[in-house]
């Protein structure tokens, strides 16, 4: 566990609350995976990985409509040797829980290393890049959540979450990426996977659009401004 070694690694350290990290660790991981504590387990991980964090410039947020590619391309970016983007992690969710920055960007890098342990396979793809570097930085400079339509959600149901999210990342550039497939093919494969009439799928879809204008309207403040034609472009 990469956690644990990173612990260990501060065995000779003159910090009090390293030595006790370092020395309690076991009894800790059993408390941790009694109780599944995201919580304590986040909180530890961003205290080791806060230096590493002091890289970042640039948030990556997925907002669209479900059957539009996002996995694909989330996971094509998380290759990248510079850049973390967990998979449907709903970092919202977790801001709203009360967990702190640090702990969310953390929480990010353990989804992705977490999703490789299942070869990166969703809805019967698979989305491994072989020989990349999935989970895994030289120097994390870029890091996001992949959940497209659950993060419109939030927007619109919890607009004040949304904007906490804005003031703990006030030092990093926000990037929202849209990704836009013909909309027959959404609404077709929403209505198929999710075994819903088409009307109902098709009201699903346009929902998720009036979410998107709205922030459209918005462009100071979500700063939608990526084109998905252009996103392999996006300047990092």
């Amino acid at each position: 566990m990469k956690l644990t070694k990173a612990i260990e690694s501060k065995r000779n350290s003159h910090n009090i609350l390293w030595r006790f990290l370092v020395y309690t660790k076991d009894t800790l991981w059993k408390i941790i995976n009694n109780h599944n504590s995201n919580y304590i387990i986040s909180f530890v991980g961003g205290l080791i990985y806060k230096k590493q964090f002091k890289n970042l410039k640039t948030y990556c947020m997925f907002v669209g409509y479900p059957r539009s590619g996002h996995s694909l391309i989330g996971s094509i970016l998380d290759a990248h040797p510079n850049m973390i983007i967990s998979h449907e992690l709903n970092t919202l969710k977790y801001l709203e829980r009360g967990f702190k920055k640090y702990q969310i960007y953390y929480s990010i890098i353990r989804n992705s290393r977490n999703f490789n342990k299942i070869n990166r396979t969703h809805t019967g793809y698979n989305y491994f890049v072989n020989n990349q570097w999935h989970g895994n930085f030289s120097k994390l400079t870029v890091i996001g959540d992949k959940l497209g339509c659950g993060t419109l959600y939030w927007i619109k149901e919890r607009p004040w979450v949304i904007n906490k999210f804005f003031k703990i990342n006030a030092n990093l550039k926000i990037k929202f990426i849209h990704v836009i497939r013909n909309p027959y093919d959404n609404i077709t494969t929403m209505a198929k996977r999710e075994n819903i009439p088409l009307a109902e799928a098709t009201d699903w879809y346009f929902y998720l659009v009036d979410v998107i204008e709205s922030i459209k309207k918005q462009k100071n403040k979500y700063k939608l401004n990526t084109p998905a034609e252009r996103i392999f472009k996006m300047d990092i």
